[in-house]
């Protein structure tokens, strides 16, 4: 008995030396972080807040309507509330000092950026919080601080998009790779159906989709669905536009059934951002919006796709009082992609550009708001040893396009905003995709919410072929204009508005140019031999590409190529 307890003396003293001086210290820190953010956390539960916990340490609040304060009629700011990034060596005494020398109270958290959303005890206007965040801003605990701007997002989608096929013929009858043409134009004028030949170099990646919800017992998005946290997946309210958005990134293949999506090989991980209008709630707030982000690049998601954004309530009037919310929003969101890229997250956001003004006109993609209005001017990324390039770098702005009817040039679509920050183009009008059963099941759809999955689609397909490539690699192959094979021009406006012509992008070279980064050796050149005979050889047809309608109710659903395995 002795000889147990003098060994088991013997292992605590050596045990003991082994430890790290420092061990003990941060143990007490850990635990006293952990004591803190459970009682924040009880604490913002316990009051009139109505708080949204994904996680732990991952949760946001819904900011009263009453204190969402106009500076136009559909942009806004919380006036009882900001948000606080801390740098990463501050102590929760420092940060419990800050928030009672504020009398602020934490109801929100996103414990891997360090950063809070603080309730405070007094309202304040615009400015006097602006103020506030500055003397926040100059404390050396304190990265970044922000108020909590609000907008009346919308879906990027343009409404009552009727479809005409003037030529009498069905959609399945118009497949023709060579004259670009009716449903599956979105596929063959990006050349993806070629991408598709080298499926068999194409590895698993996640999509992360920010969406007004999915339909997830969908027939042609079957297993294709995950959510964040089981808060997400309780709070999705089926709806058409994510199902659309859904479909085209990642719609089934080779199931007989509907289209197929770009990417196939992707698992979506989605996350309904809309606010719950049940609850009387009309505002999407900024924490709301990348509070779904973060969750989603912690899940694992590489390309995230948001097709939604502010500019349809722009008017050139408030353009002065649009600048300063666009402003704040590229600082805020700019900020968190540099504290993501910091922690050693890799990923892309894909975002549409925005379907013009509220006088239905293009505007500049800047007042789409959110990840559109980060530009080198406004990005922020202090003290994380992120440049302004390295964020910009991770943000693609997906403008949209549509083709002529001879098939072979392309428009700027009508509707799709333009301006420097714009990264690509991509097929957005006449979309074919997946939709809610009260809808069909499948339907037409146009916006730049359409073109924006495209770009996703074409985003994780090129990435899934080299998963040791990163996001900022990613984005210049996509983006490279020698990747690409048509130019979508400015038509519909070029009497009233200088828009510039940009590029569309391309799956198959994108594909290619990733499939270079491999470094894989080429395969020998057989040579040719003659034949023996003296006879010339026969010339095989190729083979015709069949078409199957589906079995949705919907008098026209395509079938593309993935579709019967070719």
């Amino acid at each position: 008995m002795k000889k147990t307890i003098a060994c088991l003396l013997l292992l605590t003293m050596l045990f003991a030396v082994c430890l790290k001086p420092v061990s003990l210290p941060q143990t007490i820190q850990t635990a006293q972080t952990t004591k803190a953010h459970e009682q924040w956390r009880t604490d913002a539960l316990s009051g009139d807040n109505d708080v949204r916990i994904f996680d732990d340490d991952l949760y946001y609040s819904e900011s009263d309507p009453k204190n969402i304060i106009n500076l136009t009629d559909h942009t806004a700011y919380v006036n009882n509330e900001v948000i606080v990034y801390f740098a990463d060596d501050t102590t929760v005494g420092q940060k419990k000092a800050l928030f009672d020398s504020l009398g602020a109270q934490v109801v929100g958290c996103a414990d891997v950026l360090n950063k809070y959303q603080l309730r405070l005890p007094q309202e304040k206007d615009f400015f006097a919080l602006q103020l506030l965040c500055t003397k926040l801003c100059a404390k050396k605990s304190v990265q970044f601080a922000s108020c909590n701007m609000a907008m009346q997002r919308t879906e990027d989608v343009v409404p009552d998009d009727p479809w005409l096929n003037s030529d009498g013929l069905s959609e399945a009858e118009r497949w023709d790779d060579d004259y670009i043409y009716g449903g599956n134009w979105w596929l063959t004028a990006t050349q993806t159906t070629a991408a598709w030949d080298h499926a068999e170099l194409f590895h698993k990646i996640r999509v992360g989709i920010v969406d007004s919800g999915f339909d997830v017992d969908h027939e042609d998005l079957q297993g294709k669905f995950s959510f964040p946290t089981s808060y997400y997946e309780r709070s999705n309210h089926p709806s058409s536009h994510g199902t659309h958005v859904a479909g085209i990134v990642s719609a089934n293949a080779n199931n007989k059934i509907g289209i197929t999506g770009i990417c196939n090989n992707a698992e979506l991980v989605c996350v309904d951002w809309e606010p719950d209008k049940d609850r009387g709630q009309k505002w999407s707030t900024d924490e709301r919006i990348f509070t779904g982000v973060i969750a989603l690049i912690l899940s694992g998601a590489k390309v995230i796709n948001m097709s939604l954004g502010s500019s349809g309530n722009y008017e050139e009037k408030n353009t002065w009082t649009w600048n300063i919310g666009m402003y704040l929003e590229g600082m805020l969101f700019s900020y968190t992609v540099a504290a993501l890229l910091a922690r050693g997250f890799d990923f892309l956001v894909v975002q549409s550009a925005g379907n013009g003004s509220k006088a239905n006109e293009p505007c500049d993609s800047y007042y789409n708001g959110s990840f559109c209005s980060v530009t080198m001017r406004n990005a922020f990324t202090g003290l994380t040893g992120i440049t302004k390039r390295e964020v910009l770098n991770h943000i693609i702005i997906a403008g949209s396009s549509t083709y002529a009817h001879d098939g072979k040039d392309f428009y700027q679509s009508s509707f799709s905003n333009y301006g420097d920050g714009v990264s690509i183009f991509a097929p957005g009008s006449w979309v074919f995709s997946t939709d809610t059963a009260e809808n069909g099941g499948y339907s037409y759809k146009s916006g730049t919410s359409m073109a924006a999955p495209v770009v996703t689609g074409i985003a994780a397909l090129t990435w899934s072929v080299n998963p040791a490539l990163t996001g900022a690699e990613v984005k210049a192959i996509i983006c490279d204009p020698a990747n690409t094979v048509y130019r979508c021009v400015n038509h519909y406006w070029e009497d009233d508005i200088d828009i510039p012509s940009y590029p569309m992008i391309n799956a198959k070279l994108s594909v290619e140019a990733a499939i270079k980064t491999l470094g894989l050796p080429e395969e020998p050149t057989e040579p040719i031999s003659e034949p023996i005979t003296g006879e010339p050889e026969s010339e095989t047809e190729p083979e015709a590409q069949v078409l199957v309608h589906g079995n949705s109710e919907d008098p026209i659903v395509e079938r593309f190529r993935g579709e019967i395995g070719e």
